[in-house]
């Protein structure tokens, strides 16, 4: 429902996919415009977050106005289509961190296809490094020391702090979250490459960047999420 104290605000298009930084950066909030000031979004406060419904709430909801982005997303969008998709599960719970939250819920509207970035940045790095933690140990007593050195070494976490910069600078300059993710994946490659070479020669290399190309896997399976069926909100 229409909040009737909301504001308009020409820099937004009905369909677009806004996002309000929030905790001071600490992440990023996600909603869709729908006119008139009002946006669909995963509803909460800080306390209840986890219990979120998606509503339609007037943009002062959902984050201080002057500071509220228009993510990017490459190719041509159906507004029509977003605005259905978004306004079809007004009244939806079942809030989850992990598969089903606010970027999911955006990115889906959009696409089609549910998917959170931050998801994605987060699970990337947790899973080489479980990765290499468990190959390290494995392999310590191996006779190919390249293999341990590579995998063990900790300046694997510059392969990972490169992908996480390239991607966040991509995004400032104005590139679409897909075309940041391709560019990160890019540089991170490369930065594991190299870390793997200096500390294992030629096979550290291969191994580096095996570990880094497993990570890019584990972390797309996090950042996708299917459609959950709706579940409505529960009074309290």
């Amino acid at each position: 429902m229409n909040d009737p104290k909301a504001s308009t605000d020409d820099r937004f298009e009905p369909g677009d996919h806004l996002a309000s930084t929030r905790l001071a950066g600490g992440y990023t909030h996600h909603g869709i415009y729908v006119g008139d000031g009002q946006v669909v979004h995963f509803d909460s406060s800080v306390r209840t977050k986890f219990k979120a419904v998606i509503r339609e709430v007037a943009l002062e909801r959902f984050g201080p106005v002057d500071k509220i982005l228009v993510v990017r997303h490459d190719g041509p969008v159906d507004r029509e289509e977003i605005l259905r998709r978004a306004r079809s599960r007004v009244g939806e719970a079942g809030y989850c961190l992990v598969w089903n939250n606010c970027e999911h819920f955006a990115n889906w509207c959009v696409s089609g296809s549910a998917r959170s970035e931050q998801v994605r940045r987060t699970a990337g790095p947790v899973m080489r490094m479980t990765l290499r933690g468990v190959a390290g140990t494995v392999l310590r007593k191996s006779a190919v020391k390249a293999v341990t050195k590579s995998i063990a070494s900790p300046w694997n976490w510059a392969a990972d702090a490169t992908q996480l910069a390239t991607e966040k600078l991509g995004e400032a300059n104005g590139l679409s979250p897909q075309r940041a993710t391709l560019a990160g994946r890019g540089a991170g490659f490369v930065t594991a490459a190299g870390v793997g070479c200096v500390v294992g020669g030629p096979i550290g290399a291969g191994v580096a960047t095996g570990v880094f190309s497993l990570g890019v896997v584990g972390e797309e399976i996090f950042a996708r999420s299917t459609t959950p069926k709706r579940r409505p909100q529960t009074e309290t």
